[in-house]
């Protein structure tokens, strides 16, 4: 599935009636959603030494970081965490900083970018460095959960719980 433009524009619309202001923060009930300026996105990169994905980095100039908990049809999952998560947490996990609880960095390659928290230790990945950057992975994963990061937002927000059918290619 490619979404166009037009499609993926309409999606970011409809998630910015999340939005909340910064000191809002934390109903885990609901989907919000924190702007993030263009300055601190050219920071993050500059500070992480990579470019953030193309599709990730318009999501957050677009939408912002934040969680996705409801559907688009509003039925509330509350088993994962499913956080877009901001971009200083996004720099530590790139750069392997001392973070926050629920983080090893033993459970994602080298490579990986975490940038979605499902909680418990479990995050999905982009691959800056690959041949197709945007695709969504579950850490050491061959088989990808979502071609782009546009559709895994579309499928997610169809279905905040889908990748959970999702069945991985892994290396023994």
């Amino acid at each position: 599935m490619s979404l166009s433009i037009e499609e993926v524009d309409k999606i970011f619309s409809e998630l910015n009636q999340f939005r909340v202001p910064d000191d809002h923060r934390g109903n885990a009930q609901k989907n919000e959603f924190w702007k993030i300026e263009e300055a601190e996105l050219a920071d993050a990169e500059k500070r992480m030494g990579i470019m953030i994905p193309h599709e990730l980095r318009r999501f957050y100039a677009k939408v912002g970081s934040g969680h996705l908990v409801r559907s688009r049809k509003g039925v509330l999952q509350t088993d994962y965490l499913n956080i877009f998560v901001d971009l200083r947490r996004l720099s530590e996990l790139w750069l392997r900083e001392d973070v926050s609880f629920q983080y090893d960095a033993e459970l994602v390659a080298d490579g990986e970018l975490p940038f979605f928290d499902m909680g418990s230790y479990s995050y999905f990945v982009l691959r800056p460095h690959s041949a197709n950057p945007n695709a969504v992975y579950v850490p050491y994963d061959k088989k990808p959960v979502s071609n782009s990061f546009n559709e895994f937002v579309l499928q997610l927000y169809q279905d905040t719980t889908f990748y959970l059918d999702h069945v991985g290619d892994y290396e023994v």
